[in-house]
């Protein structure tokens, strides 16, 4: 279910993958899954990390725009 959520929802795959990794411990014994909880968990951080760059690049987009037209539009000097 946490693979599914890196095309969905990656901030949701990571609690999905933690949960999942911390289910299957060694030390009881259960560890089938174990390495692919790993994978689904590193791979929906990544993609929440470029996720957030890129809602922070278009911010920063979005500021530079206002900040540049906002005194042309209250009549001052841009």
């Amino acid at each position: 279910m946490a693979l599914v959520c890196v095309a969905v929802a990656p901030p949701v795959g990571i609690v999905l993958a933690y949960l999942a990794r911390r289910e299957t411990h060694p030390v009881t014994g259960t560890r089938s899954g174990r390495e692919l909880a790993a994978v689904a968990l590193w791979v929906n951080v990544g993609l929440t990390g470029l996720l957030l760059l890129m809602v922070l690049s278009v911010l920063a987009q979005l500021l530079g725009v206002v900040a540049t037209t906002l005194p042309v539009l209250l009549g001052g000097q841009g």
